[in-house]
């Protein structure tokens, strides 16, 4: 919206006192005394102005009558010809110039309009290059937060890489566990198989030396009894090498049925120390085996954490 300007009346007070000190009221010496305005609405008002003063008195110039008569009429011929081609082109001037202020004044509203859409702009300018200058902080501390987040989301690729290898490294742990627990039930399983069989084979040895104890016995109580025939029978010369011959025998069958009772002792304490052995071996295996499942399931516990 154009500003408001000056007033007729401010013009017309200038042009009043500019004429009282007995100078002519021009359009600069109006603008000198009010200190503003546009000249075209100067213009226009001290048009007004103008138009609205009296016009000033001709003195008559005292001539002869007749010298004077036709002095008028020529003066009034020559003056109305010249009067009409001025006043023509005075007023043809004066509408030129009406139409130069108007224009003039049209100029200087949209001048003035045109100032005003500046300043809007201009303001709109400031407030768009702060709003652009806190966008472009909001854009840097996004790219910020960004590049943080990028650094974040590379560490935790790290760290899932590490935790990933991690498990991985557990999972081989925990299959190496797996087939040596395996490997362990194997053996365990075998030990017993081993044990069963050396037990067999200690009850088998006992039973043999059981057997052959009871052979040495009856062969002893044979010997006796061969022994008290024997004595009885010195007297009898001629039975006397049958006798000795079935004592011999006897001795000999007692001599093989001793060694093989040895043989059967050695056998059986050879069964009864590897069934320990066995034993002892079979305690060792089941606590690995305990202590394995113990690691594996603190590893499954730790899988189930990293993951």
């Amino acid at each position: 919206m154009a500003r408001k300007g000056i007033t007729y009346d401010e013009v017309a007070a200038v042009a009043d006192r500019l004429v009282s000190q007995g100078e002519l009221p021009t359009i600069q010496r109006v603008r000198d005394e009010l200190g503003t305005g546009s000249p075209n609405t100067i213009h226009k008002h001290l048009t007004g102005w103008k138009e609205t003063q009296p016009q000033a008195q001709r003195e008559v110039v005292t001539l002869p009558d007749a010298l004077a008569e036709a002095l008028i009429r020529e003066i009034e011929r020559q003056a109305l010809a010249a009067r009409a081609g001025s006043e023509e082109k005075a007023l043809e001037a004066r509408r030129s110039a009406d139409k130069l202020a108007e224009v003039g004044e049209s100029i200087e509203e949209e001048n003035e309009e045109l100032k005003l859409k500046a300043d809007i702009l201009e303001r709109e300018r400031d407030q768009s290059q702060a709003l652009a200058s806190d966008r472009q902080h909001e854009i840097d501390r996004l790219v910020a937060a960004c590049d943080r987040e990028q650094q974040a989301a590379e560490s935790a690729r790290v760290e899932l890489a590490k935790a990933q290898l991690t498990i991985d490294s557990y999972g081989e742990r925990l299959n190496e566990q797996k087939l040596e627990v395996q490997r362990l039930a194997e053996k365990v399983d075998a030990e017993r198989d081993s044990r069963q069989q050396a037990e067999q084979r200690a009850a088998v040895a006992e039973s043999k030396v059981a057997d052959l104890t009871t052979q040495i016995e009856t062969m002893r109580t044979n010997l006796d009894s061969l022994t008290s025939e024997l004595k009885e029978s010195e007297r009898e010369r001629s039975n006397l090498s049958v006798f000795e011959s079935k004592a011999n025998d006897l001795k000999v069958q007692v001599s093989e049925l001793d060694k093989k009772r040895s043989e059967a002792d050695d056998e059986r304490f050879k069964a009864l120390s590897l069934n320990e052995r066995n034993s002892a071996k079979l305690e060792s295996a089941q606590d690995r085996i305990k202590q394995l499942e113990a690691q594996l399931e603190a590893c499954q516990k730790q899988k189930a954490k990293v993951k």
